[in-house]
């Protein structure tokens, strides 16, 4: 029950009530699949990196596989410099979603952080073709673009953002618009 009502108050983005339910359902049963993934992702939501990164671990010991644990833990790591425990993780969610476009931008996010830009150009070249609406990709590689010293490439890719956003910004208007009450 409490694991329920934690995810619940995660969904509605209550997060420290969330993580009062979603502690007490891991200390109820430490072994429960999911736990600690959603402890984490309140943890992480609410800003508490450290203990954040303590439950994806935990949940990792009871469920290696979970793909949200792998995931947003390489980013915890990515971001401590970790690259190479990082992207261990991120192939392990791979395993588990093959196609996933957020983790295979952390892949190519995490080569860039890392400074490997080849590997980074490669993954993320290979991300913005399968998936060219996905921003985030396109603002990464126009970075990698721009250390290689392909300023050409780079002012392409930060044309794409631009248009992006501008699409972006539209939707957002015409989805304000239709929400609002008409007279």
């Amino acid at each position: 029950a409490h694991l329920l009502m934690g995810m619940t108050k995660f969904e509605a983005m209550e997060y420290p009530e969330a993580i009062a339910d979603l502690s007490k359902a891991a200390e109820i049963d430490p072994s429960m699949p999911d736990v600690y993934s959603y402890l984490g992702q309140a943890q992480m939501a609410s800003g508490d990196m450290n203990a954040a990164r303590q439950a994806f671990e935990k949940e990792l010991t009871v469920n290696p596989n979970d793909f949200e644990s792998n995931v947003r833990l390489a980013v915890l790591l990515k971001q401590d410099g970790n690259y190479e425990r990082a992207h261990q993780l991120l192939d392990r969610a791979l395993l588990v979603r093959p196609k996933d476009p957020g983790a295979l931008y952390q892949v190519g996010a995490t080569y860039l952080a890392a400074g490997d830009m080849n590997r980074a150009l490669s993954a993320l070249e290979a991300l913005v073709k399968q998936y060219p609406e996905f921003l985030e990709p396109h603002v990464s590689l126009a970075q990698v673009y721009y250390r290689l010293r392909r300023k050409e490439d780079g002012d392409g890719e930060r044309a794409i953002v631009q248009k992006l956003k501008a699409e972006h910004d539209a939707e957002q208007s015409k989805t304000k618009g239709e929400a609002q009450p008409r007279p």
